[in-house]
């Protein structure tokens, strides 16, 4: 009995001090986008605060599914998070709002960030007013990935090359395109189209292209939303549909052969396409498009110097590579281990690589047939079953093995990405910094992911709508719901009007006939 009490005090007393000990820890809280992090970066991120500050900390980590969704939960001050991860015009909402902590550079630290940041990217959050509540974390484009065989063959063409927005709206290619059900980027795209003539003016090559197309995609007047709701109700007439996520799969099934995209969700299509043997391509029409950027700010009454922390620790190149391949979207981050990951993935050493490892896995199957073969317990069926994988492996190596010596490349500049972030030895005699690239990675992954600098200069940066929010959401839900907009029905009631007034006067002219005759 004495020890069936010693045990439960045992018990309740460790219960009382890891309850007091939980308490006592500093907790992160962290809301982000799904599927946007390699969630073991979290832990690693704990295990180095420990190496550093010998402090024991831990973290909550929460997801959302839309910026809206993200806002709606912040703005109802029941939350405490440290961190979230909202888009370019939903951080401008957020700071116009004041909803945002500005960050302490002076007490806490930054450093990684602004020393690995592309200057690029750190330039735009300048000129946005955005660095003092905001870090870039992922970036890109948006665009359309396509399938090129099939739309030749729609089109009659060979090799088919999409180069304009209009595309979405040839007849010839009606039901094979999918848009975004997102009012920002489908709104972007409507004023693309409907303002080609005045874009089409200016070079498209100059600075002030990318000023006109800042403007353009940012317009918001009655008369802009108007004509907006027009052209989508027009697109909406061509196209297979809106989708929000399914467009990424559906081009790779074939359900569609043109999506708008975001270009971290293209180069997932490109790469499931290729499994299929089929070819995908991105492209940024020569009209233009906009520049995306996703990045951490901290809510009202954040933990600052925890929040400041784990930023620094993503902007660790080493650590932003290994974010990178976990979900597919391009690092804001620049740096050596960067620069060396988009060699492994779309320079020579890819295809080094590549035959590295068919050799490692024949000479591992061949260990483990010979393996097999003495213990004597080889069945029939299985070593037939090894042997074919053995024949398709070395077929397999002999293919890449003829890609590699037959492999073309192209030197691609990427200077305004990686400036300041490398070493000498990155930087050519002219002051450069190149990329060697397979040649069948350009207008596909590495484009998506790295497009070039006049690529950027065709595209806007999307601003927060201010005021007109609600009036361009309520366009964007009366154009999904077919609802008629104000000019069809100006003129339907026009028309309705008319007909009455010609039936009030036909009638009225009938009976006066009748009156006539009678006094006759």
């Amino acid at each position: 009995m004495r020890k069936y009490l010693l045990v439960l005090l045992s018990l309740f007393l460790v219960s009382t001090l890891s309850s007091c000990s939980k308490e006592s820890v500093r907790t992160i809280k962290i809301y982000n986008c799904v599927d946007y992090i390699d969630e073991a970066v979290l832990d690693q991120f704990v295990e180095y605060y420990y190496e550093t500050y010998g402090e024991v900390i831990d973290y909550v980590y929460d997801t959302y599914e839309t910026n809206e969704s993200m806002y709606n939960t912040i703005r109802t001050g029941k939350t405490d998070y440290d961190l979230c991860c909202p888009s370019d015009y939903m951080i401008q909402k957020m700071i116009r709002e004041d909803r945002l902590e500005k960050f302490d550079f002076e007490n806490y630290n930054l450093d990684n960030y602004f020393k690995n940041c592309s200057p690029y990217l750190l330039k735009l959050f300048e000129q946005n007013g955005w660095t003092e509540y905001a870090a870039c974390y992922m970036w890109g484009t948006l665009g359309v990935i396509y399938n090129p065989s099939v739309l030749s063959e729609v089109s009659n063409t060979t090799d088919y090359e999409l180069t304009s927005w209009n595309d979405f709206k040839k007849p010839e290619f009606k039901g094979l395109a999918s848009i975004k059900d997102s009012v920002r980027d489908s709104y972007c795209v409507a004023q693309i189209l409907i303002n080609q003539d005045e874009l089409s003016k200016v070079d498209n090559t100059k600075k002030e292209y990318n000023t006109l197309i800042q403007d353009v995609i940012n317009r918001v007047s009655d008369e802009d939303i108007l004509k907006a709701s027009n052209e989508l109700r027009s697109l909406k007439e061509n196209i297979y549909g809106l989708e929000v996520d399914s467009g990424k799969g559906d081009i790779v099934t074939g359900k569609i052969a043109m999506n708008l995209a975001w270009s971290g969700d293209a180069v997932y299509s490109i790469d499931l396409a290729e499994d299929e043997d089929i070819e995908l391509r991105y492209t940024v029409p020569t009209e233009g498009g906009n520049v995306w950027f996703d990045g951490w700010v901290m809510p009202k009454g954040a933990d600052k110097q925890l929040a400041q922390e784990f930023i620094n620790y993503l902007s660790n190149p080493e650590i932003a590579a290994q974010n990178m391949e976990e979900i597919g979207y391009t690092s804001s981050i620049a740096g050596e281990a960067i620069y060396n990951l988009i060699d492994e993935w779309y320079g020579r050493s890819s295809n080094e690589l590549y035959v590295e490892e068919l050799v490692d896995a024949i000479n591992t199957l061949k260990e483990e047939i010979k393996e097999k073969e003495l213990s004597g317990d080889y069945k029939t069926k299985q070593k037939e079953k090894d042997l074919d994988e053995l024949l398709s492996l070395e077929e397999e190596l002999t293919e890449a093995k003829l890609y590699l010596e037959e492999a073309t490349y192209s030197m691609m500049d990427l200077t305004y990405f990686f400036e300041g972030t490398l070493s000498s030895e990155y930087i050519s005699s002219d002051g450069a910094i190149y990329v060697e690239i397979d040649d069948s990675y350009i207008g596909r992954q590495f484009t998506t992911q790295y497009p070039d600098i006049l690529t950027l200069n065709r595209c806007g940066v999307m601003q927060d709508f201010n005021e007109q929010n609600e009036a361009v959401l309520q366009m964007w839900i009366n154009v999904k719901a077919n609802k008629a907009s104000l000019s069809l029905i100006i003129f339907l009631i026009s028309f309705v009007v008319i007909v009455l007034l010609w039936v009030l006067y036909s009638k009225r002219s009938y009976f006066a006939r009748i009156r006539r005759l009678n006094k006759k």
